[in-house]
C-alpha cells in the first residue's frame, strides 16, 4: 500500500514467476537472510521511487490490522522487530465480523527499545489523535465493513 497525493494506492503483488526469479537469484548471490515486512499501512517520509523497500529510518507509523490467525505475529514478533528498527509508532487495529472495534497506539520508548502503550481508541471515545500527526478517525466509516 502506498499513498500518492493523499490517496491510498494498492500495489499488486508480484507474479509467482517474478517471486521465483528473485528467490533463485538471492540464493545464487548468497545474500544474507533478511526480514522484510509488508505492514497493512505505513506512513513514511518521502523517499525516491526507486528506493524499495522503504528503509526503516523513514517509517513513522506502522499499522497492522490484527487477524485471528496472526495475533502472535502482530502483537509480539512484528512489534519487537519494528521497535528494534526504531519505528516511532505502532498501531494495532482490532476488527469484529463487521467493524473496527478499537485501535491501540504504541509509542517507541527509545531508552528501553520497546513500545509503550500510548492511547486506546474505541468507537465513541474520540475522533482525533495527534500521534505523530493529527489524524481524524471517522468511526462511522469503520462500520459495516462487509457491505
Amino acid at each position: 500500500m502506498e499513498v500518492v497525493n493523499g490517496d491510498a494506492v494498492r500495489g499488486e503483488s508480484p507474479s509467482r514467476a517474478h517471486q521465483k526469479a528473485i528467490h533463485r537469484l538471492l540464493i545464487m548471490l548468497e545474500v544474507p537472510r533478511a526480514t522484510i515486512r509488508r505492514p497493512d499501512i505505513a506512513l513514511f517520509d518521502c523517499v525516491p521511487p526507486d528506493v524499495r523497500p522503504v528503509p526503516a529510518r523513514n517509517l513513522k507509523v506502522i499499522v497492522e490490522v490484527i487477524s485471528p490467525s496472526h495475533v502472535k505475529t502482530d502483537r509480539l514478533d512484528k512489534m519487537n522487530e519494528y521497535a528494534a528498527a526504531g519505528i516511532p509508532w505502532y498501531w494495532l487495529v482490532s476488527v469484529s465480523d463487521t467493524e473496527v472495534t478499537g485501535i491501540e497506539t504504541y509509542a517507541l520508548d527509545h531508552g528501553v527499545g520497546h513500545y509503550r502503550p500510548a492511547r486506546i481508541l474505541k468507537p465513541g471515545t474520540g475522533f482525533a489523535v495527534d500521534l505523530p500527526i493529527r489524524i481524524q478517525i471517522d468511526w462511522e466509516r469503520l462500520t459495516d465493513l462487509v457491505r
